[in-house]
């Protein structure tokens, strides 16, 4: 929302009850997005990465948060310890979080202290800022429900581009 005030009301009825339904609460999100809102849209997921509360499993909490088409930016409250794993590889709560992130064409932030925190804030705000929309008419008639990857490639070096995986055929 860009209402800040009914941004600080809404984070301030939030109660943290010591056990973390991570999946359900991600698989949730097709719920709490107004697709009416024009604009650009994402989610920011301020969490440690535990889930210990979750009815449902990764794969699906996956293909429900990707229904949405809005990007989920994870940032991700790391321990000191974490930074001793080897380059490339992470605890495994947090490679969830960087799919959940990777497949809906959002990124995961993994930050220590208040200075990486405001470097992935500033970072989630430039990319909002500085991304193109770009339509999509698949020349196939069947909308069937079934999940359709999408590959956008760029034809010029130097540059990122970061996409969903792909859209479901909702009939």
């Amino acid at each position: 929302t860009a209402d800040r005030e009914r941004f600080l009301l809404r984070l301030g009825v939030q109660e943290a009850l010591g056990q973390t339904a991570l999946f359900d609460a991600l698989a949730a999100t097709p719920g709490i997005v107004d697709r009416e809102t024009k604009g650009r849209k994402a989610i920011v997921l301020f969490t440690d990465g535990h889930d210990n509360a979750s009815t449902l499993n990764t794969f699906k909490a996956v293909q429900l948060a990707r229904s949405v088409d809005v990007p989920i930016y994870t940032i991700a409250f790391s321990r000191v310890a974490d930074r001793l794993l080897p380059k490339g590889s992470m605890r495994p709560g947090m490679s969830i979080l960087a799919r959940f992130s990777k497949e809906t064409g959002g990124r995961l932030y993994s930050v220590a202290d208040p200075a990486e925190l405001k470097e992935a804030v500033i970072g989630i705000q430039g990319e909002l800022r500085f991304q193109y929309v770009i339509g999509y008419h698949s020349m196939r008639n069947t909308w069937d429900g079934a999940f359709r990857r999408i590959k956008v490639e760029l034809g010029r070096k130097g540059l990122e581009i970061r996409t969903r995986r792909g859209y479901y055929a909702d009939p």
